[in-house]
């Protein structure tokens, strides 16, 4: 049981992390940034 949850759990985050470098190349506080908190250097 453990084994299995482990491999999902990193599947998981790794998926999340792919997902977010392709769509947040910035980092997710310079995707916010850039959208919506223009002002903010």
């Amino acid at each position: 049981i453990t084994s299995g949850f482990t491999s999902a759990y990193l599947l998981i985050v790794g998926v999340a992390l792919i997902l977010l470098v392709l769509f947040a190349p910035k980092g997710i506080m310079g995707s916010i940034r850039e959208r919506w908190l223009g002002w903010l250097p």
